[in-house]
């Protein structure tokens, strides 16, 4: 492991990516400082008992911030997306980098989407697919960090998470999986890149270990493409439970009660989709990447199909 980093903080640590994170920090070696609006909820508790630093941090207050990043190197930062269009997002992130600045952080590790490349040359065509306030949101926050001038910088760009799958996710994503259905506004036809949140985790204490190498990088990651029949298929096989493909067009999901900003990002996984080349990722030794089949034998306790 890189001396280079002693302790690494990470924000976002009782979500998905967060908590994925720190379980490869830990079993690299290293000491983990979860940041959490909440330390006394029950995931905050969770870390603690194993060992890892939790501490209160408010992207709204900047004393907090400063106080999560004292004796710290290095920063793994994550934000919750908006779902109303506001700037939320876009707010906790900069609050976040300029505390980080002032703390003089040695290497800034964010996670931000895949397809910001494309969006940065979206077509006329295919404006109505984009939602505008969410590539915005993403696309300012990976400027701002760059701005930001930290001595070292690396942009993860993850595609559909395979945890949307599993609690809290799936109770809004897909809801419907419970009923052995796998509802979506997708084509059957459509390749899905998807990645699970350990292989985030993964490619994180990977930067952190050679930050020459992985400085100034944005990584596109995914770790597996299917259509949607043939994830429901993989859910059949390995849950041993009867899953089906329910394909639908984007008014007829809106009408199933599908949330319109989610059925928005799926008629644009239809028509652009994640821009992933999954075996130029080969190219960082080391790191294996987890198929979906793996990703569901591993998590088919936490997968609830009746």
């Amino acid at each position: 492991m890189s001396q280079r980093h002693k302790r690494i903080l990470v924000t976002g640590a009782t979500g998905t990516q967060g908590s994925a994170t720190i379980a490869q920090l830990l079993e690299q070696g290293y000491s983990a400082r979860a940041m959490t609006r909440n330390p006394t909820s029950e995931p905050a508790k969770a870390l603690s008992e194993i060992g890892v630093e939790v501490v209160h941090g408010d992207y709204d207050n900047p004393a907090s911030l400063a106080t999560a990043l004292e004796g710290i190197s290095g920063v793994f930062s994550v934000q919750v997306p908006s779902l109303t269009g506001d700037d939320t997002e876009y707010r906790h992130a900069v609050a976040l980098i300029e505390a980080a600045k002032r703390a003089k952080i040695q290497h800034f590790v964010h996670t931000s989407v895949s397809g910001i490349d494309l969006y940065k040359r979206v077509l006329p065509e295919q404006e109505h697919l984009w939602d505008r306030s969410f590539w915005n949101s993403k696309l300012h926050i990976e400027a701002a960090v760059q701005a930001a001038n930290f001595p070292v910088v690396t942009i993860l760009r993850p595609a559909f998470l395979m945890e949307s799958l599993i609690a809290p996710k799936v109770n809004f994503a897909f809801p419907e999986l419970r009923q052995g259905e796998l509802v979506i506004a997708m084509q059957p036809n459509t390749k899905l890149a998807m990645v699970a949140a350990q292989d985030i985790g993964k490619f994180v204490v990977t930067a952190f270990n050679h930050p020459d190498r992985f400085n100034g990088k944005q990584i596109e990651l995914a770790g597996d493409q299917l259509t949607i029949p043939e994830a429901a298929a993989v859910l059949s096989r390995v849950s041993r439970q009867s899953v089906s493909a329910v394909c639908l067009t984007p008014e007829a999901a809106i009408a199933r009660g599908k949330h319109p900003v989610m059925v928005q990002h799926q008629a644009w996984a239809n028509e652009v989709g994640y821009p992933i080349a999954i075996e130029e990722l080969q190219e960082y030794e080391g790191i294996s990447l987890t198929s979906f089949a793996t990703w569901v034998e591993m998590n088919q306790n936490a997968i609830n199909v009746n």
